[in-house]
């Protein structure tokens, strides 16, 4: 496996959502220089796909293998951002999550108080409004909940092996 630091760039243009149901969130790299795994010679522009994780304004990416001539190569690589620092830089991002989970429950708190002293009818319609306001704010909180992280295309990183 290649030793050292491998310049890349983040291909294009790309939006991960993290929260509730979205799933694995990957990135498409592009590799700066050529690489050598073994004896194959990997070109320069070889794209990559990295599986990135959200933390602390931070974007953890690995990349756990890459294709070459059809073939699958397996590696075992991390990304690093231009500051040296294990994974990409996403400054504010922990402040936005922090906002939308003050909303989220907020609105997990609307609706849930309505009760009027009245006849079968009036408690009848009162019970379904309280359940259509508590499936609003349930959708609401969840969507509130994803943090949304945009790259931009061309965004220099760095790949190290990992140990």
């Amino acid at each position: 496996m290649h030793q050292g630091v491998i310049k890349a760039c983040v291909f294009s243009d790309q939006i991960l959502l993290f929260g509730e149901n979205t799933g694995v969130q990957k990135i498409l790299l592009r590799l700066l220089e050529s690489i050598q795994v073994g004896d194959i010679i990997i070109p320069r522009n070889t794209l990559l796909t990295g599986v990135a994780k959200q933390g602390n304004e931070r974007l953890t990416v690995t990349v756990d293998n890459l294709i070459h001539d059809n073939k699958i190569i397996n590696v075992s690589l991390k990304v690093y951002d231009m500051d040296g620092l294990e994974g990409i830089n996403t400054p504010g991002s922990q402040e936005i999550t922090s906002t939308k989970e003050t909303v989220s429950t907020l609105t997990g708190n609307m609706g849930t108080s309505i009760n009027l002293n009245g006849s079968a009818g009036q408690q009848l319609a009162t019970d379904l409004a309280r359940g259509v306001i508590q499936n609003a704010t349930s959708y609401l909180g969840k969507k509130m909940k994803t943090t949304k992280v945009s790259l931009r295309g061309n965004y220099i990183i760095y790949l190290i092996a990992d140990k």
